[in-house]
């Protein structure tokens, strides 16, 4: 089955960083401009009042959007090297109600995997962290998006974790860096991400594609037939 390796990983996010770094900020810039505006509004009317709270919803939902459209750009970027427009930030909201949904399944059962004992949780944060990714990118439905995202990270949950903690370590380095090396690190472990889930993502295309070549075997002639 298909699988990565972490340095190629972090290589090619460093290429595509190099590449898309003005666009990348821009959108990320946009991001955060959003949400410390929101922040800010939120306390200036009171967040204990009425508007104030009507505000904090906004903002979630604000987020989500964005967040999703997030993703679609960083897909199109991984797989057509293409920049989007700015309006792809908000041309996934039909996914919304979906991805939300998934959400609260994949922290509920990462929670309750934390409740019984630490490791349950890591391994069901690891087993299930691509569902927002396959909801946007192969249109799937909450339970299936979770489904797939199990099929994609069989047998290589501690290359995962060591993946994780080598992006950790990277923002930690950039951090040390004056802060501004963040403006680096960060972008690079974002993208760094992206092609490890389209790396794995191949393994449904070989999972679909097995019982067609199954099908497209001839059976044998049977005598008198």
């Amino acid at each position: 089955m298909e699988t990565f390796r972490i340095g190629e990983a972090i290589k090619y996010g460093w290429g595509k960083t190099k590449a898309h770094f003005l666009f990348l900020w821009m959108v990320l810039g946009i991001v955060c401009g959003v949400a410390i505006f929101l922040n800010i509004l939120s306390k200036a009317v009171g967040e204990n009042s009425f508007l104030g709270s009507a505000v904090s919803l906004g903002a979630t939902v604000l987020g989500i959007i964005l967040q999703i459209g997030l993703i679609r750009i960083y897909i199109d970027l991984i797989d057509q090297d293409k920049e989007d427009h700015l309006d792809t930030l908000f041309s996934q909201t039909g996914l919304f109600w979906r991805y939300l949904g998934a959400s609260i399944l994949y922290y509920a059962v990462v929670v309750v995997g934390f409740i019984l004992l630490i490791i349950p949780g890591i391994y069901f944060s690891l087993k299930y962290q691509f569902y927002g990714y396959l909801i946007i990118d192969k249109n799937f439905q909450p339970f299936e998006a979770l489904k797939k995202s199990a099929v994609m990270t069989v047998g290589i949950k501690w290359k995962l974790l060591g993946f994780s903690f080598a992006l950790v370590g990277l923002n930690i380095a950039g951090a040390l860096l004056l802060v501004v090396g963040l403006l680096v690190t960060i972008p690079i472990s974002i993208l760094a991400y992206v092609y490890v889930y389209r790396e794995l993502s191949k393994r449904l295309e070989v999972k679909s594609a097995a019982p067609a070549a199954v099908e497209a075997i001839p059976s044998p002639v049977q005598p008198g037939v």
